[in-house]
């Protein structure tokens, strides 16, 4: 069984250490390079059955039990990270919510561009896997992710992570904003990149009317916001963004 290995493992690393310290003692220094590579060797797959073991008690719906048991082997651990990333997962799905929020925290600190640590932050923080789809949350979920712009204003994993989450006005005001600042850069993936949170027919509308604004604008004016030249501030774009614009319509009608 998984618990039988495990222990199997834990002895064969007891012997390990004993047999690197009588090496070490020896001053047998091939001796001792071979046995740490062993060592290092089986706290890895120890660690490896450990995570499986958790995520076993995960399927199980034993939850609870499966943070207990992170927590009592978590030095046997070699990957902190995907310890981490475990005892998260099954703090949310525990409804321990508050301290799967802190985990997830400590997470996004390692690494905010984690779509995955997000979503599960915003989880914990609303109480639920589920609860950023109910509409009586969208008010909350509205302020994290004016919260998350504010605090990652570069990272674009975060602005598509928060168009998948807002709806209607919200969700047109923030596409144009990542699509505009995209063309002005020239990503030629830009499509490649918001194609995730073109999933329904609504957005789709949305960008369809953004899109023929933004051609017309360009056209005619030289500018996105479809004000003229010098009239009330606007600016020339570079003509290089209307070939982006033409680029991004053209894989948006290709595929709508």
């Amino acid at each position: 069984t998984l618990d039988s290995a495990i222990e199997r493992m834990r002895k064969d690393r007891d012997a390990f250490m004993e047999a690197n310290r009588s090496a070490a003692h020896e001053k047998k220094r091939a001796a001792v390079q071979a046995l740490q590579r062993d060592w290092l060797q089986a706290r890895h797959e120890l660690g490896e059955l450990l995570l499986y073991r958790a995520q076993m008690y995960a399927e199980d719906g034993q939850f609870a039990a499966g943070v207990a048991f992170l927590d009592a082997n978590a030095a046997d651990v070699a990957d902190k990270l995907g310890l981490r990333e475990a005892r998260a997962a099954l703090l949310l799905r525990a409804g321990r919510h508050t301290e799967a929020a802190a985990a997830y925290e400590t997470l996004l600190r390692i690494n905010p561009d984690n779509a995955d640590y997000h979503r599960g932050y915003l989880s914990a923080r609303l109480g639920g896997a589920d609860a950023a789809a109910a509409p009586e949350q969208y008010g909350a979920v509205q302020a994290h992710c004016a919260a998350l712009q504010k605090a990652y204003p570069g990272s674009r994993l975060v602005q598509v992570f928060c168009l998948s989450l807002l709806r209607g006005a919200d969700y047109a005001a923030l596409f144009e904003r990542v699509l505009v600042a995209g063309l002005r850069r020239g990503v030629p993936s830009m499509y490649q990149v918001l194609k995730p949170v073109l999933d329904t027919e609504e957005r789709r509308a949305a960008v369809r009317a953004l899109l023929e604004r933004i051609l017309k604008s360009l056209e005619e004016h030289g500018t996105f916001d479809g004000r003229p030249v010098g009239a009330e501030g606007g600016e020339r774009e570079a003509p290089s963004c209307t070939l982006w614009a033409t680029l991004f319509a053209a894989q948006f009608y290709a595929r709508d």
